[in-house]
């Protein structure tokens, strides 16, 4: 092997190595990524099983006032309420 073909060799081997060494970069970042978005996607459910449970807990208060309300009413009654 000639010197020169040496050369060739040698400088396309380097630049081999420069891709390897970017698409290592490269995919460390998007593993990054994808881990932070990752967690994004888990506090989104989070966040959406605790604002579906919001709603529930609202109705079944509401339901204990009502039920509150409707006893205290019932005990203020009168016949001239017409019931």
């Amino acid at each position: 092997m000639t010197e020169a073909m040496k050369v060739i060799v040698r400088s396309e081997h380097n630049r081999a190595e420069e891709v390897i060494e970017r698409a290592e970069g490269e995919l460390a970042l998007a593993k990054l990524i994808r881990r932070g978005a990752d967690q994004d996607l888990v506090q989104a459910k989070k966040s959406i099983e605790d604002l579906t449970a919001r709603p529930i807990t609202a109705k079944k208060n509401w339901a204990s006032l009502w039920q509150s309300f409707r006893s205290m009413a019932n005990l203020l009654r009168t016949s001239e309420d017409n019931g």
